[in-house]
């Protein structure tokens, strides 16, 4: 039983014969009781009853009676005759006479005499073909109904199974735009709700997977810039004995020391892609935020540059705290190294019902309105400070981990503003010191 409609037909086959037979027996139970119940009437009181009925009513009273007896017991019909010869109720007499009954029972009263023959209407003989005739038409019909119903019903559910599975066979076959589209997706029912879930995941792969193939593409082609610089070096370092070699090493060192920080960037940006399970802790914010704008302050000094902190209060939240520190700090040299000479770049831990906020401003040149969001996205080098266009990319992948947001704006007065908040779970608002 392999098929669907077979199964969905045998069932319902099974469910309809099981209700036909159930049907038959009751039927046939009452049917052997109405007949033992008629097999031990007795004639006699039938017609004592009828007597009295005409003692004390008269042949109105007889009438009554009959009409009783023909409700009561409508496979049997009775009879009464009087001496002219004329049934009560004008009736021919028919049918056959009751098994074991005396035939013209005398019965009388109110100065009239009526004979009574009962005749059984129909013989309730309960043979082979009466029993199993009419539960075959029966059940032939039933299958005929359930075999159409059950094609319907089987097309009506493999249909949508049928499409499903051909989608699924391209996708895996490389067809990441196949879709199962909005006819199928249209459905108000549960098969509906899955072409919509696979058509929603089919999406989500083809991005993700083509995320990877972009990012493959753009590392090799960043890797491959710093890797012709030092086979030119290294070219001018062969040749040996003249007042180039120096600087051909120099060379290498420096694109080498490229390449180390390039590669260590790769593998923390795809280590944050994977996501992999954070370690989670409470994290002070507060007291992160300030190890970082010490840390810049001496990396904001070399450019004659300096770094502003405003707290608002002691902030706790669920995080790791490694990768919060380097998103963090990843804006915040993002914004040093865009800033200008003699400029301040201002580092703010704000707090919300729900969230706290890490803000980054910096009064630099910006970025232009259609990039403010590509500036998250790898390699994009327009406004990022590791030089690879990573930095940015990882702080984003960073916040998302921990199920928040980060946003750049520009400012009005100039320079750019990078938000980040933070959901957390718990908080505590205890005032602390705020320095500038």
């Amino acid at each position: 039983m392999n098929s669907l409609f077979a199964r969905i037909w045998l069932s319902y086959w099974l469910a309809m014969a099981f209700a036909l037979v159930a049907a038959l027996l009751v039927t046939l139970g009452l049917a052997v009781q109405r007949v033992e119940t008629l097999n031990r009437l007795n004639p006699a009181s039938l017609a004592i009853s009828a007597q009295d009925a005409l003692t004390r009513n008269g042949n109105a009273g007889l009438r009554a009676w009959q009409v009783e007896r023909i409700h009561a017991l409508p496979e049997m019909h009775i009879y009464l005759v009087d001496a002219r010869g004329r049934e009560l109720f004008d009736r021919p007499i028919s049918g056959q006479p009751l098994r074991g009954a005396p035939d013209g029972i005398k019965i009388s009263g109110s100065g009239t005499s009526y004979r009574m023959y009962l005749r059984r209407t129909s013989q309730l003989v309960f043979d082979f073909w009466s029993l199993a005739l009419q539960p075959l038409i029966l059940i032939a019909l039933a299958i005929v109904a359930s075999g159409l119903a059950s094609a319907w019903l089987s097309l009506h559910l493999t249909r949508p199974i049928v499409q499903l599975r051909t989608g699924v066979r391209e996708f895996a076959a490389g067809n990441l735009d196949v879709r199962i589209g909005p006819p199928l997706a249209a459905r108000k029912d549960e098969l509906g709700s899955l072409a919509s879930d696979f058509d929603a995941m089919a999406q989500n792969l083809r991005d993700h997977i083509r995320s990877k193939e972009e990012l493959l593409r753009d590392v090799s082609h960043e890797l491959r810039s710093p890797l012709a610089r030092l086979r030119i070096a290294a070219g001018l370092a062969k040749r040996g004995g003249n007042a180039s070699e120096p600087q051909a090493f120099d060379q290498i060192d420096k694109e080498v020391e490229k390449l180390d920080a390039l590669i260590g960037q790769i593998l923390r940006f795809s280590r944050v892609e994977s996501r992999a399970p954070l370690a989670a802790q409470n994290v002070d914010m507060q007291e992160l935020v300030e190890e970082i704008a010490a840390d810049a302050q001496l990396e904001a000094r070399a450019g004659t540059k300096s770094v502003h902190l405003r707290t608002q209060a002691r902030m706790t939240i669920k995080g790791d705290r490694e990768l919060l520190r380097s998103a963090i700090e990843n804006i915040v040299r993002n914004a040093i190294r865009h800033a200008p000479r003699g400029s301040a770049i201002e580092l703010a831990a704000l707090t919300e019902p729900s969230a706290a906020v890490i803000e980054v401003t910096d009064a630099g040149p910006g970025v232009d309105d259609d990039a403010l969001t590509r500036i998250f996205e790898p390699f994009y080098r327009n406004c990022d400070a590791d030089g690879a266009g990573l930095g940015l990319a990882i702080a984003r992948k960073i916040v998302e981990l921990h199920h928040g947001t980060i946003i750049a704006q520009n400012r009005s007065e100039g320079g750019l503003c990078v938000r980040i908040r933070l959901p957390r779970e718990t908080i505590e608002n205890q005032e602390s010191p705020r320095p500038s």
